[in-house]
Parts: C-alpha cells; structure tokens; sequence
C-alpha cells in the first residue's frame, strides 16, 4: 500500500528523534500522510509511537496535540 511508505518513514524519524523540534518533523510527516488521504494510518501510527515511546515525554505531548481531521 502507498501510505507504507508514509509510515515506514515516520517510524524511521521517531526512533532517530531526540528533540522536540524533531518530534515536530515527526508530526509534520503525520500531517502529510493525513493530507494525503491516509487519516486512518495516521492516527494508528499515532497511538502506535504512544505505545513505542512512553518515556519520550516531549513527543508524546507533541502526538496528542497533533490535529487530524
């Protein structure tokens, strides 16, 4: 599927991310998969970091006051 590619890339940035300004780059690639047509990818990739990544305090803020329509 198209939005694979999407999501592969989104896991790739958020293990490599350790600030807030790249957990928004993280969040700016949500977008554009939401954008794209891919909203139910996007927010299963969302809960999916939550899950991943409990510790990262900055990110999981950043996820959770992600906006998707």
């Amino acid at each position: 599927m198209f939005y694979s590619l999407f999501v592969d890339w989104i896991k790739i940035s958020a293990a490599r991310a350790s600030n807030r300004k790249q957990y928004k780059k993280v969040c700016g690639t949500i977008k554009h998969l939401a954008k794209a047509g891919g909203i139910t990818p996007a927010k299963q990739i969302v809960e999916q970091l939550l899950r991943d990544y409990p510790s990262r305090s900055a990110l999981k803020e950043e996820l959770v006051n992600l906006k998707l329509a």
